[in-house]
């Protein structure tokens, strides 16, 4: 099936908006409770209040920020020639694509790579082809074939690479760096906690 995932933010011009649109994707507390009948002030139901277990929870906030923590993804520069080639295509940059036969002496039909999605192409029939690594995508199933140890270690490194981005790009932003410290000290918690019991 077709992943929709886009190339990470951080291959932007801006990061700026990356560590933002993080925070705002993320489940607000009262502000989204504005409107409900109920006149308590609770906070709407983390992931984790949901019913997700603490591995999950863990996934689930690192896939929020997976840019900053794990491996580009696909990788930058991958060529996709022989790969094309397995599936009887041929990539045709869209600039000559009204120039080139559908099918070449090669019996090769050509397809175009979808922009913003590297890896992922769209052949003269309208089939997508998705030739991006599989075993390295920021997914929930690959993620949850990690230990929790690991888990808390990524989710750190993304809190603070998150974390720098908005300092740097938005020192205004006071709030938002208020909410990503605070994550990233009961982040820092949980993992020195799982340290100590397996010491």
């Amino acid at each position: 099936f077709f992943l929709m995932i886009r190339r990470p933010p951080r291959s932007t011009q801006s990061r700026s908006s990356a560590a933002s649109d993080v925070y705002k994707r993320q489940p607000k507390t009262e502000e989204r409770s504005k409107g409900k009948k109920s006149t308590d002030k609770k906070k709407t139901p983390s992931s984790a209040d949901r019913g997700l277990n603490p591995k999950k929870n863990l996934a689930v906030n690192i896939l929020r920020r997976w840019w900053y923590c794990l491996p580009e993804w696909p990788p930058a520069n991958t060529d996709y020639t022989s790969a094309l080639a397995g599936k009887k295509l041929r990539k045709v940059d869209l600039l000559s694509w009204r120039l080139e036969p559908t099918y070449d002496a090669e019996g090769l039909e050509k397809a175009f790579e979808l922009e913003g999605f590297p890896g992922v192409f769209k052949s003269a029939k309208g089939e997508l082809v998705d030739l991006r690594p599989r075993d390295t995508c920021p997914s929930m199933t690959n993620l949850l074939k990690k230990d929790v140890g690991e888990l808390q270690t990524l989710l750190v490194k993304g809190l603070e690479a998150q974390l720098a981005a908005l300092r740097t790009t938005e020192p205004k932003n006071l709030d938002l760096q208020r909410d990503l410290s605070e994550q990233l000290a009961s982040a820092k918690k949980a993992l020195g906690g799982s340290a100590r019991r397996d010491a």
